[in-house]
């Protein structure tokens, strides 16, 4: 399976991800490591993303960085407490 296959690399490249590379890099990345895929190909971005799709800690890690930029949590300072 798939999701199997890359378990002990997704953690990287949601890390990579996080750093703001782009899909085309981290895939570049990957080939400039050495690694290949389950087919013994070189990496490119639409794999890299599969990946990352099926990794659930990018998927929480994206959902709280739209969570935590989205408008709804942008508080303003107000006067603080009187105490």
């Amino acid at each position: 399976m798939a999701a199997e296959a890359y378990f002990n690399l997704a953690p990287k490249l949601a890390e990579l991800r996080a750093e703001g590379l782009s899909l085309r890099q981290i895939a570049g990345w990957l080939n400039g490591e050495g690694y290949t895929t389950r087919r013994d190909m070189p990496w490119n971005q639409v794999q890299v993303k599969r990946v990352l799709g099926r990794d659930i800690l990018y998927q929480i890690n994206t959902y709280l960085n739209v969570k935590r930029n989205s408008k709804l949590l942008k508080f303003t300072m107000v006067d603080p407490l009187p105490f």
